[in-house]
């Protein structure tokens, strides 16, 4: 199933953590020739893109595509964070993107800080989701610091990276994704990592995620779907 999205409908890509040249020397190329395509529609990235060839390989996806900061990506004009809503009755020929500032309180010390990020509204489904890199998340991947910052920002989805390890999971009816390192490149507590990216197709309140790693050379790939819990 890892070779063709014909079926799949309009796409969203999560993707991130690539860190080239800094930590690996380029994507699988099992992944280059999926990414080959006219299907994907948006791009979400968790950041630590590495280089400028990256970016310009992410701009060359889709039109329509939204990077937040990583840790490592020195000398790149990134948010923060990024607040997405995906709304299938807005009819927007291209999304509309609305610079806002946000006060989050540190979690360390409680004072307000003034973090730069975007609000933007794009044409497909009904969520909202918010992306950030995942290093502000502490601990890192904690399923309790997450849930804190999807309140936070008041999200239906929260995609964050930084962990390179991917994961798909739901907390009191709210969805976490982390789309691992797209090049498989090593962190100190993960030497190793398996290369991983995803996509996301959505049909109103439903969200099929397709959940791609780089084995042996090749693209292998598992399906997760889950539903927006109805409004009470």
């Amino acid at each position: 199933m890892a070779g063709n999205f014909t079926d799949f409908g309009d796409l969203v890509l999560i993707i991130g953590d690539f860190h080239v040249p800094q930590r690996a020397i380029d994507l699988p190329p099992c992944f280059k020739e999926l990414l080959h395509t006219d299907k994907i529609r948006h791009v979400l990235c968790t950041g630590n893109v590495g280089c400028e060839s990256m970016l310009e390989f992410l701009r060359g996806i889709a039109g329509s595509v939204h990077i937040v900061k990583g840790d490592m990506d020195e000398g790149m004009d990134f948010p923060e964070y990024k607040i997405l809503q995906f709304g299938v009755s807005l009819h927007l020929a291209s999304p509309t993107r609305i610079a806002v500032y946000a006060k989050l309180e540190e979690a360390s010390s409680g004072n307000s800080v003034c973090v730069r990020a975007f609000a933007s509204v794009l044409n497909a489904g009904e969520f909202k989701v918010a992306l950030l890199h995942g290093h502000q998340v502490v601990p890192w991947g904690d399923a309790d610091a997450l849930l804190q910052w999807q309140r936070r920002l008041d999200c239906d989805i929260l995609v964050s990276g930084h962990t390179h390890s991917n994961s798909v999971r739901e907390v009191e009816g709210r969805f976490f994704i982390n789309p691992g390192s797209a090049t498989g490149a090593y962190q100190p507590w993960a030497p190793t990592p398996t290369p991983s990216f995803m996509l996301m197709a959505l049909q109103g309140a439903s969200v099929v995620l397709y959940i791609y790693e780089e084995r042996d050379g090749k693209a292998e790939v598992v399906m997760s779907e889950f539903s927006k819990p109805p409004k009470k």
